[in-house]
C-alpha cells in the first residue's frame, strides 16, 4: 500500500508537471466527502485523481489496484530522473514453483502454496513433507540451489509424504515473479525530471 501510494504520488506529479501531488487528491476528497457528511464511494479515489490530473486512470487502477499486475517501476521512476534496477531477492532462484518451506526436527514441510503457482496447479498442499526433488534429497539449505539448476519451464518431480503416504508429483517451473529493486539518481535526468524528483523527495 505504501509503495503504491508513493508511485501514485509520483505519477500525479509527472502528469501535472509538478504542480499537483497526492496531497491535493486527499484535500479534494476531504472537502467533497467528510466535510459534506458523505462517504467516499468505491471509485472515489480514482475519480479524485482524474479530477486533479485531468487524465484517465482506469488502466492504472484495473492493473495495479484491483488487479495483480506488478507496476512498471522503471518507467514511473524514469519520469523523475531515477534509474530502477531489478534483481532476484537473496536466496531465490530464477526458476519458481510457488512454495515456502520450513525445516523442523529434520522434516522439511511446506508452509504455504501460492495460488495459481505450478505447485498449486500440481496439487501440492500445506503440510506436505518434501523429501526429494528430481530424485535428489532436498533440505532447507539446498532447496534453492537445486531449483536453480532447473531452467525456467523445466520439469520438476517432487517426492513427499502426505499423511504418512509417499507420493510424487511432476510440474513445470515458471519464472520467479518476485523481484527486489534498487534506485539511483540518474545523471542524465532532464530539467523537468530533476524538478519532479526534488519535489517528490522533499514532499
Amino acid at each position: 500500500g505504501e509503495v503504491l501510494g508513493a508511485l501514485v504520488d509520483l505519477r500525479i506529479m509527472q502528469q501535472t508537471s509538478g504542480e499537483k501531488s497526492l496531497l491535493d487528491v486527499m484535500r479534494y476528497l476531504y472537502t467533497e466527502y467528510p466535510e459534506k457528511n458523505r462517504g467516499v464511494p468505491e471509485n472515489g479515489i480514482q475519480k479524485a485523481i482524474e479530477k486533479i490530473t485531468g487524465e484517465d486512470w482506469s488502466s492504472f487502477f484495473s492493473r495495479y489496484v484491483y488487479g495483480r499486475k506488478v507496476p512498471d517501476y522503471k518507467s514511473i521512476f524514469a519520469g523523475a530522473g531515477i534509474s530502477c534496477t531489478d534483481y532476484l531477492p537473496l536466496n531465490q532462484s530464477p526458476s519458481w514453483i510457488g512454495i515456502d518451506l520450513r525445516e523442523t526436527n529434520g522434516e522439511l514441510n511446506i508452509t504455504s502454496v501460492t495460488k495459481r503457482s505450478p505447485a498449486d496447479k500440481a496439487g501440492m498442499t500445506i503440510g506436505d513433507q518434501l523429501i526429494a526433488m528430481n530424485r535428489q534429497k532436498v533440505t532447507a539449505n539446498n532447496f534453492y540451489s537445486l531449483l536453480a539448476n532447473i531452467s525456467v519451464g523445466g520439469v520438476v518431480t517432487l517426492t513427499f509424504f502426505r499423511q504418512g503416504k509417499l507420493q510424487s508429483k511432476t510440474l513445470r517451473t515458471t519464472k520467479n515473479p518476485f523481484r527486489s529493486y534498487s534506485l539511483q539518481k540518474s545523471s542524465r535526468a532532464s530539467a523537468k525530471e530533476l524538478m519532479i524528483r526534488e519535489k517528490w523527495l522533499r514532499d
